[in-house]
């Protein structure tokens, strides 16, 4: 955290990313960034670990902002052990080198939803995440 409490985009690499409507206006498009590998930290069990489970968005790629309170799909065995319903870890694992994807899904142009599909977390994954809005997640499936 910075001196004023507001949370620090950590320098990473293997994040995924995409565009999508801001959170704040849906007629403006921001970029979203989820989860990579960064310096490491320590984790509610006080482990140390480098994987990722956070989710960013940014106006310009130059004022990055923390999502601080996800909701969605928070489910024992599939979903982020490290995770708190309304807290700022995703419900997902921490992961790197996955896909994050927009998508319109009714052909007007406009991506209805951003799409989060493997990685690793360190093992291969095949869980498929989906948001409206970038604080909502919800499992979707596994991929074949």
């Amino acid at each position: 955290l910075k001196s004023d409490g507001s949370p620090v985009f950590s320098p990473r690499h293997s994040h995924a990313s995409c565009i999508f409507h801001c959170p704040h206006n849906s007629s403006k498009q921001c970029l979203w960034l989820t989860g990579g590998r960064t310096e490491p930290f320590r984790t509610f069990n006080l482990e140390m670990e480098d994987r990722t489970a956070d989710i960013w968005w940014s106006e310009n790629g130059a004022i990055w902002n923390k999502v601080m309170e996800i909701t969605g799909d928070f489910l024992d065995g599939i979903g982020n052990f490290d995770a708190n319903i309304g807290g700022d870890v995703a419900p997902w694992y921490s992961r790197y080198g996955h896909s994050l994807d927009a998508v319109d899904t009714d052909g007007d142009r406009v991506a209805d939803l951003m799409v989060i599909t493997g990685g690793f977390n360190p093992i291969p994954s095949n869980d498929i995440w989906i948001s409206q809005n970038g604080t909502t997640w919800y499992f979707e499936n596994h991929a074949p």
